[in-house]
C-alpha cells in the first residue's frame, strides 16, 4: 500500500515531536510545580478566562520592575552585564522551560556565522534566522493549529530582529564611511564582541522574556553608561505610568472583549444584520483585541523602562525604545497607523529591510524602487509573523490599501478640487475620514486574527466584500488614469527651464 506524502510528513513530525519533548522534559519538570500552581489560579480565580501562561508572563513583567531598578543603580559595566544576563536567562527559562534552548541555538549559530562570513554575514544570518524561525512557526501550526498559547516562538521573533540587526551592523563595520548613511555609521560594529557580550545582548533582563527589540548599539551604550546614558534620571515614574495603563487595558480586555467575540463575524446571524451593525461590530471587536495587545506591549515597555535603557538623552524622555503608541486609534492616516503599531518592529523593518534594498536617496528619486521596497518589507513582515493564510490575505490587502492612500495623498497634494470640497465640512469631514480609514484597516485586521482562509472568506462574504472591492477599484483607477499623480509645479518648472534656455540662446 502506498503512503501519501501528507501521511509521511505527519508521521515524521509526530516522531520528531515525541523525540523533542522527551529531550526537554527534564528541564520542563523543573518549572512544572510553578505551572501547576498557576493553572490552579487560572481555573479557580479566573475561570480559565485567563490562561496560566498569561499569568506567568504578567508576573514576570511585574517581577522585572524591582530587578530593573536594581540594575539601574549598578554602575560597573561588568557587574551590570553579569546581573542582567543571569536574570534574563533564568526568567526566559521560567517562561519557556526547556523550549528556550531554541533561542540559545539560534543565538550561538548567528555568532558563528558572523565570525565566519564577516562583511557578508548579514545575508547569511538573515537567511538562517528566517529559516529557523519559519521552522518553529510551521511546527507550531502543525502541532497546535490556531492555538494562542504562549510558546518559544514569541521570543524567537524578537531575537530574529536582534540577531539580523546585529549582523547588518557588523557587516557595516567592514564598509567605507561614504557607503553608509549617518544612522548606519553610528550603529556599525567594527569589532566582533566576545561571545559573552553577544549572549548578554540577547538575554538582556529587560527584553529576555518577550522583547522589545533594539540594536546592539543601544545595549552597549546602556551597559557602559555612554552616549546619552551617563546621566539617566530614575525611571520610576515612566515605569509605573506604563504599568498602570497596561493594567487598565488588561481589565478592559478581560471584562469587555468576551462580549464581542470575533468569531461572530463568520456566522450567518452576523451576515443577516444590516451593514451599519456589521461595520460597527467588527470595528469594536478588533479594537478590543488591539487593546489586549496594548496591554501586553505596555507591560513589556514598563519592564524594559525600569532598567533605564529606554531613556533618550535628546528628548530627555524615556522614548528611545517605544513598543506602541495608542494615539494611532485617533488617526485618519494609514501611514501613521502603521508606524505607531508595534513600533520597535516598524523601526526594525524600515532600518534593516526598507532602506537596505535601496538607499534613502534612491527610494526618494524612484517611485518604482519605493514600491518594490514597500512590498518587500510587507512580505518580510508576513513571513516574520508565520504562515497562517489569514496573515497573507491581510498583508496583501494592507499593501494595496497603503498604495491607494499614497495615491490619494498625492492627488490631494496636487490640488484636486474634490478634496477641497470635502474639507469644507470641517470636523464632520475629519470624523468621517477617520471612521472610513479605520473601517477599511480593521476589516483586513479581522482576517489577520481569524487566521484561516475559510474564516477570512466567510467574514468578507458577510460584509459583501465591500472593503476589498473599493480598495482594488481605487487602486486600478489610479494605475490606469494616473489621476492627480503628476505634480503641476514640475510641468511649470519644465516650461520655465525651456524659456530660460531660449533666452540664453538669444543673448
Amino acid at each position: 500500500m502506498s503512503v501519501s506524502l501528507k501521511d509521511l510528513l505527519t508521521d515524521l513530525i509526530s516522531q520528531f515531536d515525541q523525540f523533542y519533548n522527551k529531550q526537554i522534559e527534564p528541564f520542563n519538570q523543573i518549572v512544572a510545580p510553578i505551572n501547576q500552581v498557576l493553572e490552579k489560579i487560572a481555573f479557580e480565580v479566573f475561570d480559565n478566562n485567563v490562561t496560566s501562561d498569561q499569568i506567568k508572563l504578567l508576573l514576570c513583567f511585574i517581577g522585572i520592575i524591582p530587578l530593573g531598578f536594581i540594575l539601574f543603580q549598578i554602575k560597573s559595566p561588568l557587574i551590570r552585564r553579569l546581573y542582567s544576563t543571569i536574570l534574563g536567562f533564568l526568567l526566559s527559562f521560567l517562561v519557556y522551560g526547556g523550549n528556550v534552548v531554541s533561542s540559545h541555538i539560534m543565538t550561538l549559530a548567528t555568532y558563528i556565522l558572523c565570525a565566519i562570513f564577516g562583511r557578508h554575514s548579514q545575508k547569511v544570518v538573515f537567511a538562517f534566522c528566517l529559516a529557523f524561525l519559519s521552522g518553529h512557526h510551521i511546527y507550531r501550526q502543525i502541532t497546535d493549529y490556531g492555538g494562542w498559547k504562549i510558546d518559544v516562538s514569541v521570543i524567537l521573533m524578537t531575537n530574529f530582529c536582534k540577531l539580523v540587526s546585529f549582523a547588518f551592523c557588523y557587516s557595516d563595520g567592514f564598509k567605507q564611511e561614504n557607503q553608509l548613511s549617518k544612522d548606519q555609521k553610528e550603529r556599525r560594529i567594527q569589532k566582533l564582541p566576545n561571545i559573552f557580550s553577544f549572549f548578554s545582548y540577547i538575554n538582556f533582563l529587560g527584553s529576555a522574556v518577550a522583547g522589545p527589540t533594539f540594536d546592539y548599539y543601544e545595549y552597549d551604550n546602556f551597559i557602559n553608561l555612554k552616549n546619552g546614558y551617563s546621566n539617566i534620571p530614575h525611571p520610576f515614574l515612566d515605569t509605573f505610568k506604563n504599568l498602570g495603563t497596561g493594567i487598565v487595558y488588561l481589565f478592559i480586555a478581560a471584562k469587555v472583549l468576551p462580549r464581542f467575540p470575533l468569531q461572530h463575524v463568520i456566522t450567518s446571524e452576523y451576515g443577516n444584520q444590516n451593514t451599519l451593525y456589521k461595520v460597527v461590530y467588527y470595528n469594536v471587536a478588533i479594537l478590543l483585541i488591539r487593546i489586549r495587545y496594548y496591554a501586553g506591549w505596555l507591560m513589556i515597555q514598563c519592564s524594559c523602562a525600569s532598567t533605564g535603557i529606554t531613556y533618550n538623552d535628546s528628548s530627555k524622555k524615556f522614548d528611545q525604545i517605544v513598543t506602541v503608541e495608542e494615539s494611532l486609534e485617533f488617526s485618519h492616516e494609514v501611514k501613521v497607523i502603521v508606524d505607531k503599531w508595534n513600533k520597535t518592529i516598524q523601526v526594525w523593518l524600515k532600518r534593516y529591510v526598507y532602506f537596505r534594498l535601496y538607499s534613502e536617496q534612491e527610494i526618494k528619486n524612484s517611485k518604482t524602487k519605493a514600491s518594490y521596497a514597500q512590498y518587500a518589507t510587507i512580505l518580510v513582515s508576513a513571513f516574520w509573523h508565520g504562515f497562517y493564510p489569514g496573515y497573507y490575505l491581510a498583508f496583501l490587502q494592507w499593501a494595496v490599501y497603503i498604495s491607494v492612500s499614497k495615491f490619494m495623498w498625492k492627488a490631494a497634494t496636487n490640488g484636486k478640487k474634490i478634496f477641497k470640497i470635502f474639507e469644507k465640512f470641517g470636523i464632520i469631514h475629519k470624523v468621517l475620514r477617520w471612521f472610513v480609514c479605520m473601517s477599511f484597516f480593521n476589516s483586513f485586521g479581522v482576517q489577520f486574527v481569524l487566521l484561516s482562509a475559510e474564516s477570512a472568506w466567510l467574514f468578507s462574504k458577510n460584509i459583501n466584500f465591500f472593503t476589498i472591492t473599493i480598495v482594488i477599484g481605487l487602486f486600478a483607477f489610479f494605475l490606469i488614469t494616473n489621476w492627480g499623480q503628476r505634480t503641476p509645479r514640475s510641468k511649470q518648472e519644465g516650461q520655465t527651464t525651456k524659456e530660460n534656455v531660449k533666452d540664453i540662446k538669444q543673448d
